[in-house]
């Protein structure tokens, strides 16, 4: 029924419409989205360059620009993940309810391929999960990397630290990414057409499905699609997609390295000029100051000196005052004598 689902034989049944779906738009949308985090993947390069580029800034130049991607690159593989699990059911569904003619070589050939489009399936998810923890701890690590350099003003990550906290679980997402696509997605979708081709063949004698529709059936299945309005859909195409995402994409890219640019060469210069000239103002306050501690101990040590002549002529007058003193008593002692 699902070569038919324009037609009212097909709309008015779930499990027709979720294999119709399944073959014709799903598997695809899966295999468009892991694309998309391809190409996202290959840009994230840019930032992974940009982040050991220590000339522009180093991680205070790549690092926003690849957290970005990595928060978009979660959320692509939040929704591979949703597709993949929603597609299984479907595929159980159909393997466990003898819809295919097992006596036929056909039918045991459509059973391998769903089998195969299963594991897939499968194995997309394993593989979204495993990006899914890599991206995350090297979104952590990002942000706490930020964190450090514009709020809490501290030193950088060591290299160390930062190779296997930010690049190596980057890097590694990045190669998931392909992997999960050109082995396990790219599959999936290869298989999913040979499955939708196995759908759409089946008006006349059956081969591979247990029921078929015969063509003196096809005249009157699309009178009764034409009646209810229904028309045929046409096989899912991405390509719109993928450009609009590329397109949009490549000018965050420009922008992001076109702002880089200016603030390289206005902002940048211009704080490093207030920089030199806080320097020049700090130099002289302690130019400043040196001086005045200078005058201070100057004055210090000439009143040091003065009072120290002070002292001296106190001490010179004091004597003399004694031997006044002694010579005095002597000569009334004299007297005295007489």
């Amino acid at each position: 029924m699902a070569a038919v689902e324009h037609s009212s034989l097909c709309r008015d049944t779930e499990l027709c419409m979720k294999v119709s779906k399944m073959s014709r738009v799903e598997i695809s949308q899966l295999h468009a989205i892991n694309l998309l985090d391809v190409i996202l993947e290959s840009v994230s390069a840019v930032a992974l360059v940009l982040c050991v580029w220590e000339t522009v800034g180093g991680a205070r130049t790549g690092g926003p620009l690849l957290g970005l991607f990595l928060v978009a690159d979660v959320a692509l593989e939040i929704i591979a993940i949703s597709y993949a699990t929603s597609i299984q059911p479907t595929i159980d569904l159909i393997l466990s309810s003898g819809c295919l003619d097992l006596l036929q070589a056909d039918g045991l050939s459509t059973r391998d391929i769903l089998s195969e489009i299963g594991s897939d399936l499968n194995n997309v998810v394993s593989m979204g999960v495993a990006e899914l923890v890599v991206a995350g701890l090297a979104i952590l690590t990002d942000l706490y990397e930020q964190y450090r350099e514009h709020v809490a003003r501290s030193e950088k990550m060591t290299d160390i630290n930062r190779f296997f906290f930010l690049f190596l679980p980057a890097i590694a997402d990045v190669i998931l990414a392909y992997f999960d696509f050109f082995v396990f997605t790219t599959s999936a979708n290869d298989d999913a057409k040979l499955l939708r081709r196995s759908i759409l063949s089946n008006i006349g004698p059956p081969t591979t499905w247990c029921v078929g529709l015969t063509d003196a059936c096809e005249p009157i299945i699309e009178e009764d699609a034409d009646r209810f309005g229904g028309q045929r859909s046409g096989e899912y195409d991405s390509s719109a997609m993928v450009a609009i995402f590329c397109v949009c994409t490549a000018l965050v890219v420009a922008a992001y390295l076109g702002g880089v640019a200016v603030y390289l060469k206005y902002y940048k210069q211009d704080g490093d000029a207030a920089d030199e000239a806080e320097i020049a103002r700090i130099e002289r306050n302690l130019e400043e100051a040196k001086k005045r501690q200078a005058e201070k101990r100057e004055k210090r040590e000439k009143r040091e000196a003065a009072d120290k002549a002070a002292d001296d002529r106190d001490e010179k007058d004091a004597t003399a005052e004694r031997k006044r003193l002694e010579r005095l008593q002597v000569k009334i002692t004299k007297r005295s004598s007489v």
